[in-house]
């Protein structure tokens, strides 16, 4: 179902957000890289808490 579908999509943000803080700390990603990589997993939060509204 799409509820689940935006479920998913939420475990996958949850583990990209940890991995990249994780390359930050490893120097893996830079400063720039780290903020450009934030400012976008801000706006993938924002779209998929906009999406799982109607589920709540």
């Amino acid at each position: 179902s799409k509820k689940e579908e935006i479920e998913q999509g939420f475990v996958s943000y949850e583990t990209i957000k940890v991995l990249t803080r994780l390359c930050s700390d490893y120097k893996l990603l830079n400063e720039k890289q780290y903020e450009y990589t934030s400012k976008l997993l801000i706006e993938i939060g924002a779209l998929l808490g906009g999406w799982y509204k109607p589920y709540k």
